[in-house]
């Protein structure tokens, strides 16, 4: 298996005459990467899709008679005077009598039926492997992949990322594949229902990224969020789709350091009331992320002028979401933490540096049928 910094190598090194194709997944890039190469190769690229190519006149010219002389027409993808990647995408999906013709441009002579291509042109093919289930593929024959080098092409994360970073993919994308595993990259389903499928591949990441960013210009993401778990699952399935959403609404759209040392306290209101429009799951992991956030920050000495603020804004976040959420927070961060630390500062901060804020949040936690641990307010030394 190769890369594709490995098959441009590869290539590289090939004979121009010497035809190769490109073996691999569906959507992995195999037609970016030929338009790439045409531009560092510096020739001109002709592309003929073979499985649209309905009669074997489409590929090979009509067949025409002149004072009795059979012959065939130049077909319009065949008539440049230059040299030129003739890429030739989905072999193998070609009718059987289109077959002939490709196997007389994969041989050094790069000619057929009286026809060639120009000095220091390359002929590349492209198909998806025969294993992967169609109605329209054929196994090709021995013969004509004796005319070709084979080339496996496999997804590499690290190439696809650089790759992103200058084809305009959406850095929120970049980011997200950036710090997840592989098979966010690439990962389609084994299925029958082929419309159902979870279609994760690089050529569905960039689909996605153009209406991604459409959606972000338009302004229809801000009005409803939601919207981007929708737009994501239509390209990449519905797992891939909420998987991304509830990475971006934890990481990117919403922050919980950021809110909760927010000073504003509209901007604080406000952002608490979008968490509270989102869907279960996403409140659910948010309010988990404020509320171990809201412990580190008040642990952190350096914090000591914010932890009203912090205060504050916990009670904000808490007082519009759902008992079962602040329920999940409290027994699995606050509660926990308090009882193996035997009530630690950040705990007593959280109790008394704002008594009134701190006896609703107690009220909410009630109202879960949770009980509260309580902490005796420290008591004042008084200076003689």
């Amino acid at each position: 298996m190769a890369t594709f910094s490995m098959a441009k190598a590869k290539i590289m090194r090939l004979a121009p005459e010497t035809a190769c194709v490109l073996i691999g997944q569906p959507g992995i890039g195999k037609t970016e990467f030929i338009c790439d190469l045409a531009g560092t190769l510096k020739l001109k690229l002709v592309k003929l899709r073979c499985s649209e190519a309905g009669e074997t006149g489409d590929l090979t010219g009509l067949l025409q008679v002149f004072n009795g002389i059979h012959s065939h027409t130049i077909p319009e993808w065949l008539s440049y005077n230059e040299p030129v990647l003739l890429f030739l995408d989905e072999i193998n999906r070609a009718k059987k009598d289109c077959i002939n013709a490709i196997m007389q441009l994969c041989t050094k002579e790069q000619e057929f039926n009286g026809h060639k291509l120009a000095p220091g042109s390359r002929v590349i093919c492209a198909m998806n492997p025969s294993s992967i289930a169609s109605n329209d593929v054929d196994e090709l024959n021995r013969a004509l992949f004796s005319r070709m080098a084979r080339i496996h092409i496999e997804v590499n994360k690290t190439e696809w990322l650089a790759w992103a970073t200058t084809h305009g993919i959406h850095p929120d994308i970049i980011n997200y594949i950036d710090q997840a595993s592989d098979e966010h990259l690439y990962k389609m389903d084994d299925v029958e229902v082929y419309e159902d499928e979870n279609t994760v591949n690089p050529r569905a990441w960039e689909n996605f990224s153009k209406m991604y960013t459409n959606g972000i210009k338009l302004g229809d993401y801000k009005v409803n969020p939601t919207l981007i778990q929708s737009d994501a699952s239509d390209h990449l399935g519905p797992v891939e789709g909420l998987a991304f959403f509830s990475w971006l609404c934890t990481k990117r759209m919403f922050n919980p350091q950021n809110f909760l040392l927010e000073t504003n306290q509209t901007k604080a209101i406000a952002a608490a009331s979008r968490v509270a429009k989102m869907l279960d799951v996403y409140q659910t992991e948010l309010c988990r992320n404020v509320t171990k956030t809201m412990i580190n920050l008040l642990s952190d000495p350096t914090m000591e002028a914010h932890k009203s603020t912090v205060i504050n804004n916990l009670y904000y976040l808490y007082d519009r979401l759902s008992v079962e959420h602040v329920a999940d927070a409290y027994e699995n961060f606050i509660k926990p933490a308090v009882l193996q630390n035997d009530k630690p500062d950040w705990f007593t901060k959280l109790a008394h540096t704002n008594e009134e804020t701190w006896s609703k949040i107690k009220t909410i936690i009630q109202g879960t049928g949770k009980p509260v641990v309580n902490v005796k307010k420290p008591k004042q030394i008084k200076k003689k």
